[in-house]
């Protein structure tokens, strides 16, 4: 697959899905709680295996950067999704 800005915002948003997931970890260790009630409810129904639950969104997004690999609109989407899960391990960062 050739680099794209598409594929590069996948691989951006598949990074901040996982520093996501590790800083929640964290912050759920420090005593923080989950602000996001869906993920709050895989965490109390599918204990540790919640990381899985919770990749499995980015399986149709990396499905259209394979379809569609020179999408602008397709890359800006996914840049504003890293953006977002960014944000979400910054904070994360931040419950003491």
């Amino acid at each position: 697959m050739p680099i794209t800005p598409t594929t590069i915002a996948a691989v951006l948003l598949l990074i901040a899905s996982i520093v996501d997931t590790i800083t929640t970890i964290g912050a759920l260790k420090r005593g923080g709680i989950e602000a996001n009630p869906v993920v709050a409810w895989m965490i109390e129904r599918l204990g540790k295996a919640w990381p899985v639950a919770k990749a499995t969104p980015l399986a149709p997004a990396m499905w259209l950067v394979w379809r569609y690999p020179d999408d602008m609109r397709l890359a800006i989407a996914l840049a504003v999704m890293a953006a977002v899960y960014g944000l979400v391990a910054w904070r994360n960062t931040q419950v003491e």
